[in-house]
């Protein structure tokens, strides 16, 4: 009896043990994640204020305050609330809330970008985002920055412009 109650009191140690080293996942346990920091400009500090236009015949007016696309002189879209995410000191990505879309006024409220690349004084490749089956716009500013990117198909098209 002693070797039964000896081998019952052993096993509740090991399983004590363990629970104490393992522990136990409560399934309401909350995950914890982790915080990115997103650092913007503005268009000025990258150099990108002023009016770009295409080949296309596009014109792209970027200002401190919004960006503004009109295609042979009718609107296109536009939007507020700009942030640009320097991706090295020549390309990043402009990001704004659009104000208005001529095609698609469903979006207007949500977050777009606008992709550059080869920047200079008097130069810039510029692409709006787009890929087939993909958006047009999210709801926040984050959810933008990890759609709207060059991995997950968009900007494919570049338009060439130049300083106004």
């Amino acid at each position: 009896m002693k070797k039964f109650i000896l081998s019952h009191l052993v096993a509740i140690a090991l399983v004590a043990l363990s629970l104490t080293t393992f522990g136990c996942v409560q399934p309401t346990s909350a995950v914890t994640t982790t915080t990115t920091t997103i650092t913007t400009n503005t268009p000025q500090e990258v150099g990108l204020v002023g009016n770009w236009t295409s080949t296309y015949n596009e014109l792209f007016a970027i200002t401190n305050v919004d960006l503004t696309n009109s295609y042979a002189g009718s609107p296109a879209y536009a939007g507020n609330d700009i942030r640009v995410v320097k991706i090295s000191d020549t390309a990043g990505t402009i990001f704004i809330k659009y104000t208005s879309n001529t095609y698609n006024t469903a979006v207007v409220g949500k977050w777009y970008a606008v992709s550059y690349k080869n920047l200079t004084s008097s130069s810039v490749s510029l692409a709006g985002a787009y890929k087939a089956s993909g958006s047009s716009g999210t709801s926040t500013f984050e959810e933008a920055v990890a759609e709207f990117t060059i991995a997950n198909g968009y900007f494919g098209t570049y338009s060439e412009c130049v300083k106004q």
